[in-house]
C-alpha cells in the first residue's frame, strides 16, 4: 500500500484541510477496482483508519479521507482541536468531503467511471448521511457505521446550551458539564469500567491507545457541539431524508453494545426510516458483544469481509 498526503482549502475559506490517499501496490493491480472515501468520527483523525485502508487497498481499492475541520492535522495548533469554524460548521465539513470526492475522481479519471463509495463512522456517519442528502448522486453506495439518532428535545437542548456558552465564553469554550451530559452515561452498561472511554471498544489495547493519543483526548468546544447538533437536526428532518437518491445502496452496521446507536434501537430506526422513504437497497447488520468502533472490534475482519462482499455485489450489477 502507498500513502500520499495532500492539503486543500476548506469550504470556510480560512483553514487548510489535511487529507490522505492510500493506493494499491502497482505490482499487484494495474488499475483500481473502485474508490472508498472515509469520513472519520468525533475527536479522532483519519490516520486511525490506516488498517481499514490496508484491507481495501489489498483488494484493489483506492482509499481516501481527510481530517475534518477541528481535527487532526486540519488544525495548526492543538488549541483548535474541537473548534470547527465561524461559518456553518456542519455545511463546511460536508462540503469539504465533497471537495475531496471531486479531487479524487479527477485524479483517477483516466480509468473512466470508477465505482465510488462513502464510508462514515460515528460523527462521520452523520456527516455522510448529510452528504447523501446533498450529493448522493455522486456515490455508488454508502457505508454507515456507528450511527444513531437523537430525540429532537435533546438536540435542541444541546444547541441552546452550546449557543449560550459561546455567547458567554466564546466559541472555543470547552464545557466539562456539557461533555458529561453528552457522554457521561455511555459506560453505564459496562462491567468493570476502567476509563471514561471504555464504551468506544471492547478491546483494551484500542481504548488504551485512544486514551494515550493527544488527537483523541480533547473536549469538544461549544462551537463544535453546535456543528454536531445542527448536523443531527439536518439529517433527521424528513424533507432532507427524501433527497437521498432512492436507488443509492446503503450498508448500515453497528455493535449491539454501542450506546451511540442506543444499543441497536436507534440504528434500526435509521434503517426503518430509509426503507419507509422508499430507498430500495438498504442492508442492516448488528454485531453482538461489540461497542462503538466496530472497525476496531474483534469482528473487524468479519465486518470488512461483509462490506467488501456488499460492494462487489453492487459493482457487478
Amino acid at each position: 500500500m502507498n500513502r500520499e498526503e495532500l492539503h486543500f482549502r476548506s469550504a470556510d475559506n480560512i483553514n487548510m484541510i489535511h487529507a490522505v490517499i492510500w493506493t494499491p501496490d502497482e505490482d499487484r493491480f494495474d488499475r483500481p477496482v473502485g474508490i472508498i472515501q472515509i469520513s472519520h468520527g468525533m475527536v479522532e483523525y483519519i490516520g486511525r483508519y490506516e488498517h481499514v485502508a490496508q484491507y481495501f487497498t489489498d483488494r484493489g481499492f483506492v482509499v481516501a479521507g481527510n481530517d475534518h475541520l477541528g481535527h487532526g492535522q486540519s488544525v495548526t495548533d492543538s488549541a483548535e482541536w474541537g473548534y470547527i469554524t465561524k461559518e456553518d460548521g456542519s455545511r463546511c465539513i460536508v462540503h469539504d468531503l465533497h471537495h475531496l470526492t471531486k479531487l479524487v475522481k479527477e485524479r483517477y479519471s483516466e480509468y473512466g467511471r470508477l465505482p465510488y463509495f462513502l464510508m462514515g463512522h460515528s460523527m462521520g456517519s452523520f456527516m455522510a448521511r448529510r452528504y447523501m442528502m446533498m450529493f448522493g448522486s455522486e456515490l455508488d453506495g454508502a457505508v454507515i457505521l456507528g450511527t444513531g439518532n437523537q430525540p429532537k428535545a435533546a438536540i435542541m437542548t444541546a444547541l441552546i446550551l452550546s449557543k449560550a456558552a459561546s455567547a458567554m465564553f466564546g466559541g472555543h469554550y470547552r464545557s466539562r458539564f456539557m461533555n458529561r451530559l453528552m457522554f457521561g452515561r455511555y459506560n453505564s452498561r459496562i462491567v468493570d469500567v476502567q476509563t471514561p472511554n471504555d464504551w468506544i471498544c471492547s478491546q483494551r489495547d484500542v481504548v488504551d491507545k485512544y486514551n494515550a493519543t493527544p488527537e483523541c483526548s480533547f473536549i469538544f468546544t461549544a462551537d463544535g457541539i453546535q456543528a454536531l447538533m445542527r448536523t443531527l437536526n439536518y439529517i433527521e428532518d424528513k424533507d432532507n431524508i427524501r433527497h437521498i437518491p432512492k436507488d443509492l445502496p446503503i450498508f448500515i452496521a453497528s455493535g449491539r453494545d454501542d450506546p451511540v446507536g442506543d444499543y441497536g434501537r436507534a440504528v434500526r430506526q435509521v434503517y426503518d426510516t430509509f426503507k419507509h422513504e422508499g430507498i430500495s437497497d438498504v442492508t442492516l447488520k448488528l454485531y453482538d458483544g461489540c461497542r462503538h468502533e466496530l472497525h476496531n472490534e474483534v469482528v473487524k475482519d468479519e465486518l470488512f469481509d461483509a462490506i467488501y462482499g456488499w460492494m462487489c455485489d453492487r459493482m457487478n450489477r
